[in-house]
């Protein structure tokens, strides 16, 4: 992944979330408002629930293509849980909301 990639990818899409994995490169991008809704539609419905976090990383995937991606997840089938929740950290800015009292 060569720096003048990366830079097109965060100018498109904003955030990237970047990991290595077995020096495999893996993007995400920020998730889309509708991503999010598909994402609470699924955590909400218990025969997909389970898919949920599986299925927002492989919304917000950038690069490897989807094949490298899925091969990558038979060896660690974990890695969209880290990436839901840092995509999820991301659009509640969870550092951000504070709740008022009053």
């Amino acid at each position: 992944m060569d720096d003048a990639t990366l830079a097109t990818l965060k100018n498109q899409h904003g955030m990237v979330f970047r990991y290595t994995i077995d020096g495999q490169t893996l993007l995400f991008r920020r998730a889309k408002r509708a991503d999010y809704r598909r994402f609470k539609t699924e955590a909400m419905d218990d025969k997909r629930r389970a898919l949920a976090t599986e299925n927002l990383a492989a919304a917000c995937l950038l690069q490897p293509d989807a094949d490298t991606y899925e091969a990558l997840l038979e060896r660690y089938p974990a890695v969209p849980e880290r990436v839901a929740s840092d995509i999820l950290d991301d659009i509640m800015q969870v550092e951000a909301v504070q709740k008022k009292i009053s």
